[in-house]
């Protein structure tokens, strides 16, 4: 269902119990974008890439590692701004800024839903590179948790290409409120259609799957942060939880 439809009277209860405390963790909507502005999409992220506007990511390896390891162990990972900045050096980006404003539209759907006045952070484009890694488990939002329902931090996966994938842990934001730092099994692969919208929790674990293509492959990522608490959330770091997956699957993802 799209989320402009949830909004005039849509299951608004069947969101709020999903990412609710009692609930899976995540949800799934459809962004209101029209085939001629999602056309444009693909050229417009090639075009940024070519302008080198990527930037490393370290999302599931801690700052320890990185100064041990280098640059290697950012998993093969980049990140490009969303900014009016940044796509006006690509001459504006017409399809990728209705596609931002089709994200930033479901700040208003949360809202209503979850009861909690949100707000949008840091629209971004996401790129693993060809033959990237998988990453390690972690949560979006770090320690020390708020808990509350609704919860203080949601992300927003947006696929824009086939093969768009997460791992998640259905549930598991119970058992890393409660102070668990393992878990077990592989969790569950979620496949995101492209237009597909994957709102999940901050503290729920999850993971970035390897990319076997040869070329870089890209998604929309975007945060909401309850307004009471946006100035404490740290919106550029992870909770990272190697041990999670139990026995090492990951490294077969």
């Amino acid at each position: 269902m799209r989320a402009s439809a949830w909004t005039v009277g849509g299951p608004f209860e069947l969101a709020r119990h999903a990412l609710g405390l009692e609930g899976q963790g995540y949800w799934t909507c459809s962004l209101s974008l029209h085939s001629a502005e999602m056309a444009k999409v693909g050229a417009e992220l090639r075009a940024l890439l070519d302008a080198g506007l990527a930037t490393t990511i370290f999302n599931s390896t801690s700052v320890r590692t990185i100064a041990n390891q280098g640059r290697r162990a950012d998993r093969g990972r980049g990140m490009m701004p969303l900014t009016p900045e940044s796509l006006a050096t690509i001459g504006g980006a017409s399809g990728l800024s209705a596609a931002v404003d089709a994200f930033a539209g479901l700040t208003c759907f949360l809202s209503t839903a979850l009861g909690c006045l949100f707000e949008h952070r840091k629209p971004v484009v996401l790129v693993s590179s060809p033959g990237a890694k998988q990453q390690l488990p972690h949560t979006d939002d770090t320690p020390p948790f708020i808990i509350s329902d609704p919860p203080p931090l949601l992300g927003a996966l947006t696929a824009v290409q086939p093969g768009t994938r997460l791992r998640i842990w259905p549930g598991s934001h119970r058992a890393v409120l409660a102070g668990t730092t393992t878990g077990d099994g592989p969790g569950v692969l979620l496949d995101v259609s492209p237009l597909d919208c994957l709102i999940f929790r901050g503290d729920i674990v999850h993971c970035g799957v390897r990319n076997p293509s040869c070329l870089p492959h890209c998604r929309l990522h975007m945060y909401f942060v309850a307004a009471g608490v946006k100035e404490t959330v740290d919106l550029d770091g992870t909770n990272l939880l190697p041990r999670w997956s139990g026995r090492r699957h990951h490294q077969r993802w």
